[in-house]
């Protein structure tokens, strides 16, 4: 009885909050498809889904206590900082990173100083964050998602790989990436114009995101095949060289940080993530042809998941170069339900076994590798990281 109890208490205070979010996800699944029966606006219906769901990640993230997270309480002394900036710093940091190549990501103060006019409350920037991002992640699965199984699929997945980075860690570039959301709409519509200006807005505030820049002329391109082999043929390449090019990359990058991880001796990597995706490449090749049969469209989503797979062994060399990964790998939550729906599964009651299976999965992966949480009004000393 103590050993349940004391294993009880550990696991809702790890991963209590995520647990309860998976909960509502599946259940309110439910009552969608139960309600389905009765409405013929199933359409309706799935937008309805994601939009509630969207608001559970948005007070997810929004009411977390300012020590959870690895970098929220430091943006709090930076968002204190840029709010006492005038407005003649915040553009001379402009002039300073792209003239005199000091400093960087000057955009991120100015959406600080902006945001000022209107409050001086951090917690409330917060919560805009995370309705702007949710907000656009929602329209990305409604996009391109047809059922609600696949949003299902997509915001459990989320929580197992996304949400200690999206949810709780770093703004600037969660701000970049709920761009590049609208910018890979742009990309289906070949309107480079707009693509381009919002990158470059985005690269302001977080300058990894350049590297969507390239993913515009290779997205288009409905050669998923032969793509994916270019991507097997480089991928050892990278393997034996990913120290050389992540120094490339962050030389190109001119941010310090970066140059710092690549002079530190090799770290551990990305071993789950690495193993997942390594699986997610090799499904897709094997039901490449399915899949774009059911899917024409999705020929892009299988040169994203390419991409994250060539850069993945960067991962090898310092795990925060997961950021510019990210850029691609978060198309999985797309990926893989329009792979398992296009699987001819007898009997057809199987397909639902797998995502069983692997919604399991996932959750003892949240369980293994997730953080603790507490709400806003809990107590939760700072730790280690903030002294």
């Amino acid at each position: 009885m103590i050993i349940y109890q004391t294993l009880k208490e550990t696991l809702f205070r790890i991963m209590g909050v995520q647990l309860v979010v998976i909960f509502i996800v599946l259940f309110s699944a439910f009552i969608i498809r139960y309600l389905k029966n009765f409405e013929n606006n199933a359409e309706v219906l799935r937008k309805t889904y994601i939009i509630f769901i969207s608001v559970i990640l948005i007070l997810q993230s929004s009411l977390r206590n300012i020590a959870v997270g690895p970098d929220t309480f430091q943006y709090s002394e930076m968002f204190y900082e840029d709010i006492l900036l005038n407005w003649r710093d915040i553009f001379q940091n402009f002039v300073d990173v792209y003239i005199y190549y000091i400093g960087r990501d000057p955009g991120y103060p100015l959406i600080v100083k902006l945001f000022s006019v209107i409050s001086t409350d951090y917690r409330f920037f917060l919560f805009l964050i995370a309705v702007f991002f949710f907000l656009s992640f929602a329209h990305f699965i409604y996009v391109n998602t047809r059922s609600i199984w696949e949003a299902v699929f997509a915001f459990i997945l989320y929580q197992a790989l996304f949400y200690s980075f999206f949810s709780i860690t770093g703004i600037r570039q969660t701000i970049a990436t709920a761009i590049t959301f609208w910018c890979f709409e742009l990309i289906k519509k070949n309107k480079f114009i707009p693509f381009l200006i919002l990158i470059l807005i985005a690269s302001s505030i977080h300058k990894s995101v350049l590297v969507f820049i390239p993913f515009y002329f290779l997205a288009n391109i409905d050669r998923s095949r032969q793509i994916y082999i270019l991507s097997f043929i480089l991928f050892p390449i990278i393997v034996v060289t990913k120290q050389v090019f992540a120094y490339t990359l962050a030389v190109a990058s001119a941010v310090e940080n970066y140059m710092h991880y690549v002079e530190l001796p090799e770290k551990a990597g990305t071993p789950t993530f690495t193993i997942l995706l390594l699986l997610v490449v090799f499904l897709g090749w094997f039901f490449m042809k399915q899949t774009l049969e059911k899917y024409p469209d999705s020929f892009r989503i299988f040169n994203a998941i390419a991409i994250a797979f060539v850069l993945t062994p960067l991962t090898w060399v310092e795990p925060n170069f997961m950021r510019v990964v990210q850029y691609f790998s978060i198309f999985m939550l797309i990926f893989i339900p329009k792979i398992l729906n296009s699987i001819n599964f007898k009997p057809q009651s199987f397909r639902l076994i797998i995502y069983m299976f692997m919604y399991l999965l996932l959750i003892v992966l949240i369980i293994k590798t997730g953080a603790e949480y507490k709400f806003l009004w809990q107590e939760m000393p700072l730790g280690e990281n903030y002294d």
